[in-house]
């Protein structure tokens, strides 16, 4: 199963490997973390993600997208 973010969403998004693989952020796409929170969280699930972004992610205090395995 997949996942699309199409609108502004705020962060963590964390990564369920069952329905956000693959993960497309349109171009009205948008993912705003503040404090140390990451904008894209992959986890340690063992998955290979596929994320294709021609949005905006961001995060204050901390990474843009965090993936813990592939």
């Amino acid at each position: 199963m997949s996942r699309t973010i199409s609108g502004s969403t705020t962060g963590p998004v964390v990564l369920n490997s069952l329905t956000d693989n693959p993960l497309t952020i349109t171009s009205a796409g948008t993912v705003t973390s503040s404090g140390s929170s990451d904008g894209i969280d992959g986890g340690s699930n063992g998955a290979t993600w596929t994320i294709g972004n021609a949005g905006q992610i961001s995060a204050s205090g901390g990474a843009g997208i965090s993936l813990a395995t592939s």
